[in-house]
């Protein structure tokens, strides 16, 4: 059976481990181990897995706590949590479920209980929004978008990319429906830039903006260090050159941001933090007066200058207002042709 994807276990009771991850691997899942709350939470943020099962009663800080951090935190507020326990008052589910967790298991389940509580938390929305991320662990696998099908594949429901491994598809409407609303001529030029980062950052973003771009008619420039070109299954159509002024030349609009490279053997690494390459007010100069873009949160003096970002054709602002536009606009569409009463979940 192929992986249906990546569960983060976590529990003291080796016995319960055992038995726990024999089922789940047997059904497809790829099992990782945690044996107390703080290593738990610390593998959560960093390897980011597809659920969490938590065992309320941990040495350092209990699973409460750990799910309470989880849910907190915007990078893993997305992320299914099992509370899994030997407790059975409703004092204690109620506090696992306070805490956010989307399910709460007792010990002693029969293995179908487990299986069955991954795909029923579909029953809890009528749509679900995920948020995956590029782990840069294998390309093939991040851009095989893993994470992103196996919920399409076994949630049972619409689901809506918030960012995934390779597209960030509502980022995208929203920068679209921010140059509709800025723009003064009916094909803007418009610019992708690279700008350096100290992080190595995913290509959702950018490959989205790309591809969105093209489709929109605009002309588009790609501008970046050699090494950092992108799949060109979503730059197909636009003008790539190493040249950021020669580029930046006569635009109206500039979006910057920040991007890993794509091209093997370097997939995911940081090649450059050149900080030549970032905007700034004399580069700008060079434009059509145009607007800046980025896509936030932004490396003040590291993408941009504070100059730029501060300036009255920074729109960065209107761009995340769109976002919530962006987002509204595809849940009305999804629920105009929903059927929300679902016989599985009743």
């Amino acid at each position: 059976m192929g992986e249906r994807g990546h569960v983060r276990l976590a529990d003291d009771n080796r016995l319960v481990v055992k038995v726990t991850s024999s089922i789940l691997e047997k059904a497809g899942y790829k099992v990782d181990v945690a044996w107390d709350g703080i290593e738990a939470a610390i593998k959560a943020f960093s390897l980011l897995p597809d659920l969490m099962i938590l065992d309320v009663e941990m040495p350092k800080i209990k699973g409460y706590q750990v799910c309470r951090l989880l849910k907190e935190d915007q990078l893993t507020s997305w992320m299914p949590v099992i509370m899994l326990t030997g407790r059975e008052h409703q004092s204690d589910m109620f506090w696992g479920l306070k805490t956010g967790a989307d399910a709460y298991i007792t010990k002693g389940f029969k293995p179908e209980h487990l299986l069955e509580a991954i795909p029923v938390m579909g029953c809890y929305a009528d749509i679900i929004g995920v948020r995956s991320f590029a782990r840069f662990e294998s390309k093939e696998e991040d851009y095989g978008e893993v994470i992103l099908n196996q919920f399409i594949q076994y949630s049972g429901k619409p689901v809506i990319s918030l960012e995934s491994a390779t597209r960030h598809p509502l980022q995208s409407f929203a920068d679209h429906i921010t140059i509709e609303e800025y723009k003064t001529v009916e094909k803007p030029r418009v610019v992708l830039t690279w700008a350096p980062h100290p992080k190595a950052l995913p290509q959702a973003v950018p490959n989205s903006f790309a591809e969105w771009m093209i489709a929109a008619g605009y002309p588009l420039t790609i501008t970046h260090p050699r090494g950092y070109e992108l799949d060109e299954r979503f730059t197909q159509g636009a003008t790539i050159t190493y040249d950021q002024q020669e580029a930046f030349r006569g635009a109206d609009f500039i979006y910057a941001k920040n991007w890993a490279a794509y091209r093997d053997p370097d997939y995911g690494r940081i090649l450059s933090t050149d900080p030549s390459w970032m905007v700034d007010r004399k580069k700008m100069e060079l434009t059509s007066n145009a607007f800046f873009m980025h896509c936030l949160p932004v490396r003040r003096n590291m993408i941009v200058t504070d100059e730029v970002l501060d300036s009255p054709r920074s729109i960065v602002i209107s761009q995340a207002a769109n976002r919530e536009i962006a987002a509204q606009v595809v849940l009305r569409s999804i629920l105009k042709t929903l059927q929300v009463a679902n016989p599985s979940c009743t």
